[in-house]
């Protein structure tokens, strides 16, 4: 864990910040640093996470990540979500009177367009505006907006992290793999990726990022599934019980999950461009699934029982501690508190009132991160089977 350079979120959803970093993965993938993207969750708290980089990620992509990352709309800066913290040296082409210097950085409630990053220096009285142009961009505000503050973190409090890894390149899904109408207007939208992560969905450029993130993880989830076919062939794991039970759990799943997905857009209108993007930024498409009223559905009661079914047949499976900590994570179906300590069942907390384009890439997120545990239990397992050979 870095703790010289990090972001810090916090009293935001799981998914969603998974969601929002994979998609700055995907673009800055073939710069390097975002090769490799550790996301580490609060053991204390279930809504504190601690983001590193690769050590050559630069101060200006940096201050990118924290212009996307969740930020409060209506609450005073120090109620904000996510803070990017680092300390200037000469080499990150900053204004001299910063070199040397401990800055935290965020998102002012007065920035409207997001085209600047805001800084408040250790020890410092004012507050800095800088934009995406370096010094050019420097510009003191002559007060501060809030006073400095950054918490002590121990590496300890921690779980291991959530590896997120940037995907350079897409590959056309044929109609072969399942390709539907539904993923060709996927297909459609990312042809212009504007990068938002926090803008309003209704927004059509809001719209062209949930379709990238969505095409993205369609990519993920069909290489991901090729490597786990490809390890389950093995002859030393072809055999095994253990791998067995595990991949058909896994593959009864994830077909559940899609058809949850085919629910969703069962209904959306294809007709013409116009009609599909107001329909996939309307939340109706969701809640008519997986609600009724504030209550489950019978669709969303099966939700919860399938996830708890699977849960409780991989868990049995898995042996590595760290491997188990992350499955139970993931697939816990337990209410939350939201920020004022309301009670919020699990559903509803992940996806009533959310439009059905962000919920969709919810959705793959959370298959791309099940079947990326399973390859990564079938790799110990046949790690494990070799060793005893030899």
């Amino acid at each position: 864990m870095n703790l010289e350079r990090y972001i810090s979120i916090t009293d935001f959803a799981e998914q969603e910040v998974y969601a929002c970093i994979q998609t700055f993965a995907n673009i800055y993938a073939s710069s390097g640093f975002t090769k490799e993207v550790k996301v580490f969750k609060s053991k204390k708290n279930p809504y504190e996470f601690l983001i590193n980089f690769s050590e050559d990620i630069d101060f200006e992509r940096f201050m990118y990540l924290v212009s996307c990352m969740p930020h409060s709309e209506d609450l005073e800066p120090f109620d904000n979500f996510s803070y990017g913290y680092w300390t200037i040296s000469k080499e990150d082409d900053i204004h001299k009177e910063l070199h040397g210097k401990r800055v935290q950085l965020y998102m002012s409630k007065h920035e409207k367009h997001r085209d600047n990053v805001y800084a408040i220096a250790q020890g410092d009285t004012e507050s800095i505006k800088l934009g995406f142009a370096h010094g050019e961009e420097y510009i003191p505000l002559g007060k501060k907006e809030f006073v400095f503050f950054e918490k002590k973190q121990n590496p300890s409090d921690f779980y291991p992290p959530h590896i997120i890894y940037g995907i350079e390149k897409e590959e056309p899904i044929s109609k072969k793999n399942g390709c539907s109408l539904f993923l060709l207007f996927l297909l459609i939208v990312t042809s212009t990726v504007l990068f938002s992560c926090n803008s309003n969905v209704s927004d059509s450029n809001s719209l062209f990022t949930y379709g990238s993130l969505n095409n993205r993880f369609n990519y993920s989830i069909l290489t991901i599934q090729k490597q786990i076919e490809e390890i389950v062939s093995d002859e030393i794991l072809s055999n095994n019980i253990n791998a067995k039970i595990y991949h058909d759990a896994t593959n009864d799943y994830v077909s559940f999950l899609n058809s949850i997905e085919d629910s969703f857009t069962k209904n959306v209108d294809f007709s013409s461009n116009e009609r599909m993007e107001k329909d996939f930024a309307n939340p109706k498409y969701v809640n008519n699934v997986l609600f009724e009223g504030n209550n489950y559905s019978s669709i969303g009661n099966n939700f919860i029982k399938k996830s708890k079914e699977y849960q409780n047949i991989i868990l049995e499976l898995i042996e590595d501690e760290y491997l188990l900590e992350k499955m139970n994570m993931t697939l816990n179906t337990d209410s939350v508190r939201n920020r004022k300590g309301e009670k919020l069942y699990y559903l509803n907390y992940l996806y009533k009132d959310k439009p059905l384009i962000a919920v969709l890439a919810m959705i793959r997120l959370h298959k791309h991160t099940i079947l990326q545990y399973e390859y990564e239990h079938l790799l110990v397992l046949k790690n494990q089977l070799q060793s005893k050979e030899t």
